[in-house]
């Protein structure tokens, strides 16, 4: 998670672009496409159902990366 933020670190609006949807050189998405920030997302809203204090920090690093993310 910490590496996927920092790719996105100052705004850099390629990165943040590419890691919602991965396109070829010719511009055409790829069939491998994979959307990190609906992921992030789906593994936010499953976070809490095992919320507890050992697990604050993985929370708050998954929230830091999509904040980066969009």
């Amino acid at each position: 998670m910490r590496y996927i933020q920092l790719l996105c670190e100052n705004h850099n609006l390629d990165l943040q672009n590419m890691l919602r949807d991965q396109v070829t050189i010719d511009g055409n998405e790829n069939g491998k496409s994979f959307d990190f920030v609906s992921y992030i997302s789906r593994m936010i809203g499953e976070f809490y159902k095992i919320f507890n204090a050992s697990t604050c920090d993985m929370g708050d690093q998954m929230i830091d990366t999509l904040v980066e993310l969009i």
